[in-house]
């Protein structure tokens, strides 16, 4: 269209009437009954079948770079498959996705949950370089994790090939030793080969997270976690839980630390933290290792279901 043989005013005129229909057009929802119907059509027979190829590429290729680390086309194929799924994620958004109205659809529905948790696309709103270097950062930090070594405690300057990795070697250490200061020298050691090196690496990891989770409209990569847990009171709710705990935990806490006390004497202090690499696993986060030391009752007989089960022939299966 040109204007120059048109009064202005009325140049300006069309102009608005076209912004307008244009910004009507790109924000008209589909809405209703018609369109919930529509929306399940589309995820059941179009999405469902092209998000599940997209993942599986991802988890094959992942598989392989995970178990081979240090395999360079194993890597690149890794970062390829997850980038591919990225933009088919946000391709889906922009073409079909982010038309539904899904608020406006039954609360009964499934394809109301559906696309709620589609509508959050991740770091797949992360966009050309952006999403190369998050990539690349999560493949970098995978790689310092898995490939971190230690060398044994009775030989801490040892040759590259003696030094020993997480699985199974530190893990059983960690698990088995009853040495504390060699227990304190492979949990220093990990940390130092892993976490050290992986700092720098995890701000970077944060920060893409951030603005990925800024461009879903979430102020940080923390609330978009937290939006799968569908509470607006999460965060209350893991204090409650946790109160409703504590004093358990705390006599918990406190009776294990009493009794190994009795193991590590000089180390383990009535009425403080207890050490981390004294719990039989390196992340503390599960206690299972140590059972023997503070079991309770060691000689009362433990508690198996196995015999009754077997009596009223209970069929176990294992589902894949």
């Amino acid at each position: 269209m040109t204007c120059q043989l048109t009064p202005i005013y009325l140049c300006i005129i069309i102009g608005l009437v076209l912004v307008k229909a244009i910004t009507i057009q790109q924000t008209t929802l589909c809405t209703g009954p018609h369109c919930e119907a529509q929306a399940k059509e589309y995820l059941d027979h179009t999405y469902e079948a092209a998000a599940s190829q997209e993942y599986n590429k991802v988890v094959l290729a992942d598989w392989d770079y995970n178990t081979d680390v240090l395999n360079k086309t194993a890597e690149d194929n890794s970062k390829k498959a997850n980038i591919a799924l990225a933009e088919f994620i946000l391709k889906e958004y922009e073409d079909n996705i982010k038309q539904y109205d899904w608020e406006s659809f039954s609360d009964s529905s499934s394809v109301k949950r559906q696309l709620k948790f589609l509508n959050g696309i991740g770091t797949a709103a992360l966009k050309g370089e952006d999403l190369e270097k998050y990539n690349n950062v999560l493949a970098d930090m995978n790689k310092i994790y898995a490939t971190a070594t230690v060398c044994p405690f009775d030989d801490q300057t040892c040759e590259d090939e003696k030094r020993l990795p997480l699985e199974p070697d530190l893990e059983h250490i960690i698990a088995t030793s009853t040495n504390y200061d060699e227990l304190t020298y492979i949990w220093k050691g990990w940390r130092e080969s892993s976490g050290k090196k992986v700092r720098e690496l995890y701000s970077e990891y944060v920060n893409y997270g951030n603005k990925a989770a800024l461009a879903n409209g979430y102020p940080n990569l923390g609330q978009f976690w937290i939006r799968t847990y569908e509470s607006k009171t999460f965060q209350d709710d893991i204090e409650k839980l946790w109160l409703d705990v504590k004093d358990l935990y705390e006599e918990l806490h406190a009776y294990v630390r009493f009794r190994l006390i009795a193991k590590f004497p000089a180390n383990v202090v009535d009425g403080e933290p207890i050490p981390a690499s004294v719990l039989g696993n390196m992340w503390a986060q599960s206690w299972d290792n140590i059972f023997p030391d503070v079991v309770p009752f060691p000689d009362a007989p433990i508690f198996d279901v196995t015999p009754a089960l077997k009596k009223v022939n209970l069929v176990v299966k294992t589902w894949r």
